[in-house]
C-alpha cells in the first residue's frame, strides 16, 4: 500500500488511521517532496570568431563551438560584427535547436574585421 500524506508547511502534522479492531501501524517514509525554490540560471557563452577580409561577404559561416557543455541547454544564438560589418542573415542549423549558429556578414570597411558567432547556454542549478 502506498499513500502520499500532504503536510502544510508550518502546520502540525496530522495523520489518522481508523480501524474497528486493535491495529498496529508501521509507517515507513520512503521519500518526501520539498517546495520549489526559485534559482537564477547559470549561463555561459560559447562562440567562434572569424576574420573577414576587406569587402568580403560571408555566407552561412558556422559557429563550430556552439555546442553547450553537459547539463546546459542553448537559449540565445547571437552574431556580432564590428562597425562597418553588416549582418545579412542568421539562423540555427541542426537536428536540434542551436547546435550550430550561422551568420552571414558583409564587410564594407577597407580592412579585415573580426566577427563572432555563438550561443548562450544556461542551466537551472539544483537545490
Amino acid at each position: 500500500n502506498e499513500l502520499i500524506v500532504k503536510q502544510t508547511l508550518g502546520q502540525p502534522f496530522d495523520f489518522t488511521a481508523l480501524s474497528n479492531f486493535n491495529t498496529h501501524v508501521v509507517i515507513d517514509v520512503a521519500g518526501y517532496f520539498m517546495a520549489p525554490e526559485a534559482t537564477r540560471p547559470d549561463c555561459t557563452a560559447i562562440s567562434d570568431t572569424r576574420t573577414l577580409a576587406a569587402g568580403e561577404n560571408s555566407y552561412g559561416t558556422y559557429a563550430d563551438a556552439a555546442a553547450c557543455p553537459a547539463g546546459y541547454a542553448p537559449t540565445t544564438p547571437y552574431c556580432l560584427g564590428a562597425t562597418g560589418v553588416y549582418l545579412t542573415g542568421s539562423g540555427v542549423w541542426s537536428n536540434s535547436p542551436y547546435d550550430k549558429v550561422w551568420c552571414s556578414f558583409h564587410n564594407t570597411t577597407a580592412s579585415s574585421q573580426v566577427v563572432i558567432e555563438g550561443t548562450t547556454c544556461c542551466r537551472v542549478p539544483g537545490r
